[in-house]
């Protein structure tokens, strides 16, 4: 019988080995298409439109949120230098923020088109691919 849930670990690349036990942050999802670390010392992730905050001292899953925009894009977040937390929701850019027990999600910018493809940050702008077009919007 196949997994039917997507795992969270911790893994020792000199052991070689799982540390600890994998929890499912998101049940009933397959798939997380995003993690990134966020200045708080925070692990957000996403699995289609379901985002989680996770501790990763601990392993437990701090908040789980639906985002009511659009689903994530795969490989969709990034954490900026200032440790903020951007992640593209259909077509918009967001910053997620965990707080009291839930996540926050604040839209920054809206495009025509949705991207599709890449994400980087370079002096203030947020940049993302649509097709044959360069998405360009600056960040706040």
């Amino acid at each position: 019988m196949g997994q039917t849930d997507a795992r969270l670990f911790k893994w020792d690349p000199r052991a070689r080995a799982v540390v600890g036990n994998p929890i499912v942050p998101v049940p009933g999802e397959i798939e997380i298409s995003n993690l990134t670390l966020g200045g708080d010392g925070l692990l957000y992730g996403s699995a289609v439109q379901q985002l989680f905050v996770t501790d990763p001292a601990t392993m437990r899953v701090l908040a789980l949120g639906h985002s009511p925009l659009s689903h994530i894009r795969r490989a969709g977040m990034l954490t900026l230098e200032d440790g903020r937390v951007i992640a593209l929701c259909g077509p918009y850019a967001t910053f997620l923020r965990y707080r009291d027990g839930a996540i926050d999600i604040d839209v920054f910018a809206e495009y025509e088109k949705w991207p599709w493809v890449g994400k980087a940050v370079v002096d203030g702008y947020l940049y993302a691919g649509s097709g044959m077009e360069l998405i360009r919007v600056k960040v706040p």
